[in-house]
């Protein structure tokens, strides 16, 4: 039986948190598991972890699934580990994200290949940079995309609101989480190129100067945050880096053409559904906004490409792809 570490349920981030959902929402009948969780939100996740051999052992689980590169060591247990590598952003972009929390990652890794079993990762971008600072995981390195329900997002589809408005989701909060979603080329290439009569929208807490005009969202309600995507004229994610990126996949399944950047695995999750620019070149974001916001047909095409789109990463086949990680890797039993 596989025991899963469901403590981001409780205590965050929200990006872990939807990775377990879709987990255990395509998770077979026939593959026993338990899901540990922490019995209260005021509970730290590193003190959760510390108590995780124990609950393994009273659940009676051969196999732990922790959503984290900070994974607890069972060897002294025979209790094989297999965690999460979501991303790397300083193996491309350097410190962007802070010098401490390089530091962390790296040290993580390091931990990792002495206690896991296999890691999984979430996009072959992510396996890259990886296997850039650690290429004796190879053999225990899996990709699995992150499963993800389009249902909820088909259903908020409307017609685009007047005045039109671009939306840019995931802002964050922090100087280092604004540059490396872009932010601050976003505003650059708004200034060069907002077109005429439209807006923009944030959802986020900006930690940079907000220009004149843009509205921002500090934080939404799921349904409130869907009505508000699926009603833009398109979705802007100028991201420096990603190692996978929900955002372009919701806009798609809301019927919402989507301009992007070529950083990290956005490529591989948006395929040829999304109107791609290079990440960092503001002028570049620019020509885009441009392009998209002046040619109706290309956002209808965008539009229908991003619907088939957003329908290739279904649950089932993510948690399938997890179980069948334990199998291929030799720790199934």
């Amino acid at each position: 039986m596989i025991a899963i570490d469901g403590s981001p349920l409780r205590l965050g981030p929200e990006s872990v948190a939807r990775m377990v959902r879709a987990w255990l929402e395509g998770w077979p009948k026939t593959q026993p598991h338990v899901l540990l969780t922490p019995g209260s939100t005021a509970v730290k996740a590193s003190a959760f972890r510390r108590t995780l051999a124990e609950q393994v052992v009273d659940a009676g689980a051969s196999r732990l699934l922790c959503p984290w590169m900070a994974v607890p060591d069972l060897r002294s247990l025979g209790v094989p580990v297999v965690g999460v590598v979501h991303e790397l952003p300083f193996v491309r972009h350097g410190p962007i994200e802070g010098r401490v929390r390089a530091w962390k990652q790296r040290w993580w890794l390091r931990r990792d290949q002495e206690r896991c079993a296999a890691l999984l990762v979430p996009s072959r971008a992510t396996r890259d940079d990886v296997l850039t600072l650690a290429p004796a995981l190879a053999e225990r390195l899996v990709v699995v995309p992150h499963g993800f329900d389009p249902a909820p997002w088909e259903a908020a589809r409307c017609e685009p609101a007047a005045p039109p408005y671009a939306v840019m989701v995931g802002v964050g909060s922090g100087r280092a989480h604004a540059r490396k979603k872009g932010l601050d080329v976003l505003f650059e290439a708004w200034g060069q190129a907002a077109p005429d009569g439209w807006q923009l929208a944030l959802v986020g807490e900006p930690a940079l100067p907000v220009p004149d005009g843009v509205r921002v969202h500090p934080a939404l309600p799921e349904a409130e945050l869907r009505q508000l995507v699926a009603g833009a004229a398109l979705l802007v994610y100028p991201s420096r880096m990603e190692g996978f990126g929900f955002p372009p996949l919701e806009a798609m399944a809301a019927g919402v053409p989507v301009l992007t950047t070529d950083a990290g695995s956005i490529p591989e999750v948006v395929g040829d559904a999304a109107l791609i620019v290079r990440a960092g070149d503001a002028a570049a974001l620019a020509r885009g906004l441009r392009e998209l916001a002046g040619d109706e047909g290309l956002r209808a095409d965008l539009r229908a490409r991003g619907a088939v789109r957003a329908r290739a990463f279904p649950v089932a086949a993510s948690a399938q792809a997890v179980i069948d990680a334990f199998t291929r890797l030799g720790v199934a039993s």
